[in-house]
């Protein structure tokens, strides 16, 4: 059978022809070429091959058989190619989720950064500002009990002039 079809094949008949149990018998004097090939390909096989019929019902049945493992091997291949390609967007749809995750992740520690960053300024400021308002209270203070010392001294030359006066005028 397999030697029958190389024979066709090389002869030009289309192998869609044996597929549908159509055999055709080589005629080795029409075509010595070809017959010549088949001979150094197949030695033994070959002469055997000639003498069979084509139209065998074992012929039709592994013509048949062929035909249906090759549809299936066609149809596996092709639920492969299904398959694989599920898989490739599966794989797809997996890297987009981790990368989003990564993604977000990335944006939390970020603004957690962020935010402790800002605490600290705040903080550290926080210092600052409370140590400008110490010395600006402190400097009112003084500013305050000086004036306040002005006041006293100014209020007891008052009053010592008064007392001169009175003195002066008993």
């Amino acid at each position: 059978m397999g030697i029958r079809k190389k024979a066709k094949c090389f002869s030009g008949v289309n192998p869609a022809v044996i597929e549908k149990g159509q055999g055709v018998k080589l005629n080795p004097q029409k075509l010595p070429d070809v017959d010549n090939r088949l001979k150094k390909l197949f030695s033994d096989n070959w002469k055997r091959s000639h003498t069979e019929s084509s139209s065998s019902s074992s012929d039709l049945s592994d013509e048949g058989t062929r035909t249906n493992h090759v549809r299936k091997r066609y149809n596996d291949r092709k639920m492969d190619e299904v398959e694989r390609l599920a898989e490739m967007e599966r794989q797809r749809r997996q890297r987009e989720l981790e990368q989003k995750m990564v993604e977000e992740e990335t944006a939390k520690r970020i603004e957690e950064l962020v935010k402790k960053r800002v605490e600290e300024e705040l903080e550290k400021r926080k210092e600052e500002i409370e140590a400008e308002v110490l010395r600006r209270v402190e400097e009112a203070k003084k500013i305050m009990e000086h004036q306040m010392m002005e006041e006293m001294e100014r209020r007891r030359q008052l009053q010592l002039e008064e007392e001169k006066k009175r003195e002066v005028r008993l």
